[in-house]
């Protein structure tokens, strides 16, 4: 069974992609340890739509960021996950959100914060007041 850890949270991509860029993230993102994990912990927020031409049907993909699912999971990697996510984004893509991990035992909480390409470990402090 495991140590589980309730996510949540969300990393949005600016501007989002589409097309051939969008596309090509996906690839990026396949084979890697982050790939395992689209769909379940973290998942790539897409939306396909299609659109019958004289041609045949098109299809586009529009890629916005990341969203952490909710539920329990095991959580052990999530830091290097968000990562390999961020690192296959074009470089010319900004990115800012955040995915938080909460586990069974308090207070091990941590939110993971991206700003530009920079993902940051930020863990709660407790301080009681001296009585």
């Amino acid at each position: 069974m495991g140590y589980g850890s309730a996510v949540s949270g969300q990393i949005d991509f600016t501007p989002g992609m589409s097309g051939n860029k969008a596309r090509e993230y996906l690839e990026r993102v396949k084979g890697t340890r982050a790939d395992d994990w689209n769909g379940g912990m973290i998942e790539v927020s897409q939306v396909v739509t299609e659109r019958d031409t004289p041609e045949g049907t098109l299809i586009t993909v529009h890629v916005g960021g990341l969203d952490a699912s909710e539920g329990s999971w095991k959580a052990y990697e999530l830091e290097r996950i968000v990562r390999e996510f961020i690192e296959a984004l074009p470089e010319d893509q900004s990115v800012s959100g955040y995915i938080q991990r909460i586990g069974e035992e308090w207070p091990d909480a941590e939110r993971l914060i991206v700003k530009g390409r920079t993902v940051t470990s930020v863990k709660p402090k407790i301080t009681w007041p001296e009585s």
